[in-house]
Parts: C-alpha cells; structure tokens; sequence
C-alpha cells in the first residue's frame, strides 16, 4: 500500500471511529478536546507493531460489516473491535491493559451498561473461554477471520507476527504458535458461529494445519 492509500484509509477510519464514539455518547456528553481517536492512532502507529495495526482493524471492521445483521448491539461489538488490541505488547495482559483504557477514555462519556458490555467483548478476544453469549461468539470469530484468508494473506500475516516478537528466539515463537493453533483444533469447531464457520472453517484448517 502507498503512504496516498494509507492516509486515504487511515482518514477513513478516523472518521468511522469518530462517527461511532458520537453515536454512542449519553445525552448531553461531548466529546474531550483531545478525541479518543488520537490515543487509538497513536498505540496502532508504534513502531514495534507490524500485525496489530489499523490494517487489522480495518480488516475486522470489514468483516463486522458483513455480519453486522446478525449482532444484538453492533456498537459495542465495533467499539470493542477498536480497543481490543490498542495495548500490545508481547508477553502482557493486553486484553485486560487495553479494558482499562477504554474504561479511562469511556467513563463519564457512556452509560454504565455499554462501558460494561463494551468490556466483557474485548476480554473475549482473549479466546481462553467460551463465550457466554452471541456477540461474544461474534467478535472471536471476526477477531480470528484472518485464519481463513486465502494462503498468501495467511502466509504475510503470520510473517507480521513473527516480527512483532523479534524479542523471542524461534524456538520460543513456534512453540508458542502451535500451542495456540492446537488449541484451536482441539476444538469441536475453530468457529463459533454459523455464519464464520460456513465461511471461513475450511480454510482456516488448511491453513493452520500446513
């Protein structure tokens, strides 16, 4: 992608992001001074990130898109879709980090129900437990959507990931991979949901299991 495309789409972004935090304010609240975007621009934009970019972002906005007629509360799946890899780093508790963040930016600006949900779907994408209910289901799915991507955007995906741990030996990288992976087929379904598993089961099978 060229830096004209790239600020094209970052700008795209920003104005969705913007669009969405308005939309769900409570009644009276206005926006900070300083918008929340510039805080999620500025964690997506360090230099050690090379997967956990807006391109992710973007990617999983795309897939809630296309899904979005099957949530309950699209708002607060998307909204956790931004926050939920804003802290990143290796080896950290970045779902709970990235939790706390959102907390610090949403207190005061949304009800105490939304800032809850908007929590308990970015601890999802830890993809530890199952989720307890559909639009956590969905937000794991979109979150691993990529799984299933055809081979060379799994292949450059997975390349991304290898530089975002340059820290760690290959030894330890690969082990931690195919844990992660085994996981993963251990279970019954990769998916949780229909729609995702029509979608994109196969493929990410294949992939994961080259």
């Amino acid at each position: 992608m060229n830096n004209t495309a790239k600020c094209q789409d970052q700008i795209h972004l920003e104005v969705r992001f913007c669009e969405l935090w308005s939309r769900c304010l409570r009644s009276g609240i206005v926006a900070p001074p300083r918008h929340p975007w510039h805080e999620l621009h500025s964690h997506y934009n360090e230099s050690h990130r090379f997967y956990h970019t807006l391109l992710h972002i973007g990617y999983c906005l795309n897939e809630l898109d296309q899904a979005r007629t099957y949530l309950d509360q699209p708002d607060a799946v998307e909204m956790a879709l931004w926050f939920h890899d804003v802290i990143h780093s290796p080896n950290c508790d970045n779902e709970r980090q990235s939790c706390e963040l959102f907390s610090q930016l949403g207190n005061g600006c949304f009800s105490q129900d939304f800032l809850n949900t908007v929590r308990s779907l970015i601890m999802a994408t830890t993809h530890k437990v199952k989720p307890d209910y559909s639009d956590q289901a969905f937000i794991c799915d979109i979150d691993l959507s990529s799984l299933g991507a055809p081979w060379k955007i799994f292949l450059s995906d997975s390349h991304a990931l290898r530089l975002e741990h340059s820290h760690d030996s290959d030894e330890e990288f690969y082990r931690g991979k195919l844990k992660f992976f085994e996981s993963l087929l251990s279970r019954q379904q990769i998916f949780h949901t229909d729609y995702f598993r029509e979608k994109f089961e196969e493929n990410a099978r294949q992939n994961i299991g080259h």
